[in-house]
This record gives C-alpha cells, structure tokens and sequence, in this order.
C-alpha cells in the first residue's frame, strides 16, 4: 500500500512544497522548487540530518507506467502522478 501526498505548491512560502515520509531507509524530507530558467520543479531529498542525499527535476509518470525517482538511493518508490498530482511512497 502506497502513501500518498497531494501536490499543492503555496507560491508564498519557502519551499512551496515539502512532507516528510519514510523510505526504507528512514524517515526522509522532501522540499520542491520552481527553477524559473528550467521551467519545472526540483526536488531536494534530505536524511534526518539535513543532508542532501538527491537533488533532481521532478518526472511525472505517465498512466500506466511507474518511473522511480529515488530509484538510485532507496529501496522504496516515489512516483509521481501529474494527471492527478499525487505522490505515491511505496515502502
């Protein structure tokens, strides 16, 4: 079962965007910010520590199809659903 975190950016606080979930590896803090040149969303991963552990543009996956963004530093699974803006955290 996967917990879900619904994407509602607030343009006036900083970052726009966080929760906090667990990983298989422990409890981990994302943060989301719009890079104006790029034209898209970053994520910024952090340990309970405050050390950043991936920073990367934000990919949605499309229907029917899973793309794991923290495929390179958890055994778990963060997906994100653009046609719902939803995150999905598969432990």
């Amino acid at each position: 079962m996967a917990d879900l975190f619904t994407f509602q950016p607030d343009p006036q606080s900083l970052p726009p965007f966080q929760f906090q979930t667990s990983f298989a590896e422990g409890l981990r803090s994302l943060s989301f910010y719009w890079n104006a040149a790029g034209e898209r969303w970053y994520m910024n991963i952090q340990d309970s520590t405050g050390t950043t552990l991936l920073y990367a543009p934000l990919i949605a996956s499309p229907v029917g199809y899973d793309i794991n963004l923290i495929r390179s530093i958890s055994s778990s699974s963060l997906i994100y659903r653009e046609a719902n803006q939803v995150f999905e955290v598969t432990v």
